[in-house]
């Protein structure tokens, strides 16, 4: 265990203009970090770090596009004239270096990562996710995806991320007041369907959806990463929902129920549309949402993954959409975005300032294809 010590790099951001420190060792073994900060312009934040080992060290930066911060380290400055710099050097292990990384022209959030021996590091380019200026206007504003035009892979999912991650966090008592009065209500008339019997109620507040035996339903559960904001109050997860049936679902993953049900939904409509629990092919315990909204439920668990994978949350985790992936595509292309959506979309636009781009551009799933696990 005390020789593994030995192995490890540890690098720490300080604060801009604070004197910098040598980090104590840390015993979970990283060879690689990230770290991040903001600048100012002719602003340097400096960091220090000691090297396990002897050998190739590397420290690497982006900002924004249009800015160019310069790196140096161990007396090498990167010489690129760009928002993305890269230092790398023969290190002395137990030695202690100092990194300097200076607001050259712009100013704004900057990235960075660190890799010892022959570990490489990609800092991660940030994007300044302040909230937009409110405005009552539900429109899709023009070149509002135009960053994430033409990409695929991670790299849209990278682009949409900075796009949806500008936006209000309301708070989960506004996010309700809001979702009940006006973003699931388009017709202003007050009666609202749940999402997974599609039992209509006159609601229109928190107090008339108890009144109704309605909870808010976290598509992706609290349990898995939406306990906490922004993710507990985002509206582009949280549906109405049935009491007994957000209690069947609980944090069950989605997917198709074979054989027999545990449990079934009422039928308010007698059109056999029904949402179930119980077990899918393997053998595992799944909940199944009615036809009508299996479109709806997995464009929301693909927002909420371009959301916070990249930003997560504390308790964020990727238990339940590993198993639901490849069913939450065949959902999306089987029940695509209907008029009530499109128009939910815009309305939660509304309240809190980002939009789902697969309600609006359906066609991104595919783009994305397989989406990283971890």
């Amino acid at each position: 265990m005390r020789r593994a010590l030995s192995l490890v790099l540890i690098l720490v951001a300080v604060a801009a203009c604070e004197d910098d420190f040598t980090s104590p060792v840390d015993p979970r073994f990283p060879l690689t970090g990230v770290f991040s900060d903001t600048l100012v312009a002719n602003e340097v934040d400096t960091l220090s770090f000691v090297p396990g080992r002897s050998g190739p060290t590397t420290v690497a930066i982006c900002a924004e596009e249009g800015f160019n911060f310069d790196l140096t380290v161990a007396g090498q400055s990167s010489a690129t004239p760009d928002h993305c710099e890269r230092v790398t050097f023969d290190a002395i292990a137990g030695q202690t270096y100092r990194a300097e990384i200076r607001a050259v022209s712009g100013a704004g959030p900057y990235g960075g990562c660190w890799s010892t021996a022959l570990v490489q590091c990609t800092p991660v380019e940030p994007v300044a996710c302040a909230p937009p200026a409110f405005s009552a206007d539900t429109a899709l504003p023009a070149g509002y995806y135009s960053a994430a035009e033409g990409k695929t892979g991670a790299a849209l999912l990278a682009a949409l991320d900075r796009i949806v991650c500008r936006a209000r966090v309301l708070g989960y008592d506004n996010a309700r007041d809001s979702m009940y009065s006006f973003v699931e209500d388009p017709d202003d008339d007050d009666l609202l369907a749940d999402i997974y019997v599609g039992r209509v109620a006159t609601v229109n507040s928190r107090a008339t959806a108890v009144t109704a035996n309605f909870n808010t339903e976290h598509s992706w559960p609290q349990s898995r990463g939406a306990e906490d904001d922004p993710a507990m109050s985002d509206i582009h997860h949280l549906f109405p929902s049935d009491e007994t049936a957000n209690s069947r679902r609980s944090n069950l993953p989605f997917g198709v129920v074979v054989g027999t049900p545990t449990w079934t939904s009422p039928d308010p409509d007698n059109d056999g549309d029904v949402s179930k629990q119980g077990l899918n092919a393997a053998g595992d315990p799944v909940f199944e949402p009615r036809n009508a909204k299996k479109g709806d439920i997995a464009r929301a668990i693909f927002y909420f993954y371009t959301r916070y994978n990249l930003r997560p949350t504390d308790n964020f985790s990727l238990t339940n959409f590993n198993d639901e992936e490849a069913t939450l595509i065949e959902w999306h292309n089987a029940d695509p975005p209907d008029a009530f959506e499109r128009q939910r979309n815009s309305l939660a636009f509304r309240a809190q300032g980002n939009r789902n781009p697969f309600v609006d551009r359906p066609e991104f799933v595919a783009a994305v294809g397989d989406w990283p696990n971890n």
